[in-house]
């Protein structure tokens, strides 16, 4: 197989797998989860099915919050927020670095 060929394989699946991220992320960004309503939307399969909230509920919000500047709102709905998105950002970028590192290795 060619590098180039390689190469449009690798970038063809960069962007199956970020254009999905991207098209749920936009529409997400635009919602603010308000402090006044009595029952927040969730996507907590558990609370919806059972009522009670676990450990990540909550979590969804306090990424809002984050996307949003509104950190204290985001410590507010779930303290775990403050391991979870630097966690996941991280592990992102260093996917992207890698993926860059592997592509610039390929071209030469």
């Amino acid at each position: 197989m060619s590098p180039g060929r390689i190469i449009r394989k690798k970038l063809l699946f960069c962007f199956l797998v970020l254009l999905p991220g991207v098209i749920a992320l936009t529409p997400l960004s635009w919602v603010t989860p308000g402090q006044d309503e009595v029952e927040p939307f969730t996507f907590c399969l558990i609370t919806n099915l059972t009522g009670y909230h676990c450990p990540g509920c909550g979590l969804t919000r306090a990424v809002f919050c984050v996307m949003h500047g509104k950190f204290s709102d985001a410590w507010a709905y779930n303290r775990l927020i403050v391991i979870v998105f630097p966690l996941i950002a991280g592990l992102w970028i260093a996917w992207l670095a890698k993926l860059g590192r592997e592509l610039r290795k390929q071209t030469k």
